[in-house]
């Protein structure tokens, strides 16, 4: 049977008063049935108005369609409008986010924003909208008073700069996603009408090419703390570059378009002498041949003594990155290392002082050896988090987190695990162990002994959801053990009885099952 909209609202009002809680359940809009709305909280700088959220995606729209005042989102995104007209959103001054993202608009009206004075947020990524002053007039977000994002990139073609005036009014602006056109001048988005977003500190640069960054390249932006340089965009980090970048935070690179040590080496040599924290290698190392060079050396050697603390090199070639004899130990300064989708195969690294080590979603099977720093063979390991989910792994050697004491989280899921043979009885804070979307069918009485010692010191949650526990004489100590443990173990409402037959949990005593 089909809900008629006023059924679906009375409905959402009788639960949220059963529940006595706001449910968000999105209806067809009063006024327009394409579009879905949410009734949001009373907002204390708007006062007593019930204020929307409006979601008009993907609908095929052509027009913009007309909106009540108490609009608070809205978003167009997917859809086929091609003119912003002059004061469409006259009446909306509420509305703090507009979405017109992968539309056909080749150029917007001096007036297309007026009376948007408290919009935060605006997105025109993916419309085919040039940046030329006839297509992006010079003062159409002048009344964009209160903007602190804006993104134009993805757009076509991108053969010009973005009217850098057009931006020069958005005071309080914080971060900004644009497009570099093909012939690319020094000075990138650097000219003196910069100077007044004191407030800019995020910049995401979409479509580029051949891109240099050079000691002046962000000269006029020098509260830029975080850079994403997306997958189509080839950069080149020369000599002197750190001049510009002297608050850089966090950076993301795809690709460098001349790919060989020297070039390498320049631009790594030049991040470490910035105060960046965070380095996101995503695509970048994909060339790998048997003349590689061998990209983590050089990154070791380049951060030793830099500031950074957050290293993720992930979805690239494993030939391209690391050497196949000596392999250079982790950078001290770094806490976290993410190698996740880069379909290694071994993995025999010196962590030295990474705190957090995420291999995700590679082929390590049971060959994973975790190895601490030699050099330092005295202390105890730092590592407290790990991930190697998603690695084909049938069995891990029981040696594995021994020398791991202050684990606190592993995660095992999406494996072919079928019992616990590790050993984490060293382990004492470990908290939790997700061992969920595998085939084990049961704890055997010394894995279940090591979890209820941890639990003496530790609240350990263990996660079973999706695997393949058995109802049988045989796991009947497990069962009884799960509910009398003070370990909390979360599981799927049903085990496999002998014979294959699944029986469901209705309800227990002392613990409440959950999936």
């Amino acid at each position: 049977m089909k809900l008629s909209t006023n059924m679906l609202k009375h409905l959402a009002i009788v639960l949220g008063v059963c529940q006595n809680v706001l449910l968000a359940i999105p209806l067809p809009c009063h006024f327009n049935e394409k579009c879905r709305c949410i009734n949001i909280p009373h907002h204390a700088e708007i006062g007593r108005e019930i204020m929307l959220e409006v979601d008009c995606s993907n609908r095929r729209l052509q027009d913009i369609p007309d909106v009540p005042a108490n609009v608070y989102t809205l978003s167009l995104k997917k859809n086929n409008i091609k003119v912003i007209n002059h004061y469409q959103f006259n009446l909306l001054r509420h509305l703090s986010e507009l979405d017109f993202s992968y539309n056909k608009i080749k150029r917007l009206n001096r007036f297309s924003f007026n009376g948007l004075s408290n919009l935060l947020f605006l997105n025109l990524n993916y419309n085919p909208l040039p940046y030329t002053e006839r297509a992006i007039p010079i003062e159409v977000f002048k009344s964009l008073i209160s903007l602190k994002h804006i993104c134009i990139r993805h757009t076509s073609p991108y053969d010009s700069l973005l009217q850098e005036v057009a931006l020069s009014n958005l005071k309080l602006l914080e971060s900004l996603e644009i497009d570099i056109p093909k012939i690319t001048p020094y000075k990138v988005v650097s000219s003196k009408s910069f100077d007044s977003l004191v407030h800019l500190e995020t910049l995401k640069v979409g479509t580029c090419f051949l891109l240099e960054i050079q000691n002046n390249t962000f000269f006029h932006l020098v509260h830029l703390k975080n850079i994403y340089f997306d997958i189509l965009c080839e950069i080149s980090i020369l000599p002197g570059a750190h001049y510009s970048l002297q608050k850089l935070h966090k950076i993301e690179m795809h690709y460098f378009y001349m790919y060989d040590v020297l070039s390498i080496d320049d631009a790594i040599k030049e991040l470490s002498l910035t105060p960046v924290q965070t380095i996101i290698f995503r695509n970048t190392f994909l060339h790998g041949t048997k003349e590689n060079f061998n990209v983590w050396n050089i990154l070791a050697s380049a951060l030793n003594d830099s500031s950074v603390r957050h290293l993720q090199i992930t979805e690239n070639n494993p030939v391209g990155i690391f050497p196949v004899l000596r392999i250079d130990p982790v950078p001290p300064s770094i806490l976290t290392l993410n190698l996740s989708s880069n379909k290694l195969d071994q993995f025999t690294l010196e962590l030295t002082n990474v705190q957090k080590l995420i291999l995700r979603d590679n082929h390590l099977g049971d060959l994973l050896c975790l190895k601490t720093d030699n050099k330092h063979r005295g202390r105890n390991s730092k590592l407290e988090y790990i991930d190697i989910s998603k690695n084909n792994i049938y069995t891990l050697k029981p040696s594995i987190f021994q020398a791991q004491a202050e684990l606190r989280f592993i995660n095992l899921s999406h494996n072919h695990l079928q019992e616990v043979l590790f050993d984490v009885s060293r382990s004492n804070n470990l908290s939790l162990l997700d061992l969920s979307n595998n085939s084990i069918s049961a704890f055997d009485q010394n894995s279940m002994r090591m979890f209820d010692n941890i639990s003496l010191t530790s609240n350990l949650t263990i996660y079973l959801l999706n695997n393949s526990l058995q109802c049988t004489c045989k796991t009947l100590i497990f069962w009884k053990w799960v509910v009398v443990t003070r370990v909390k173990v979360f599981f799927d409402r049903r085990c496999a009885s002998e014979d294959g037959v699944v029986i469901r949990f209705v309800s227990t005593k002392k613990k409440e099952f959950k999936s």
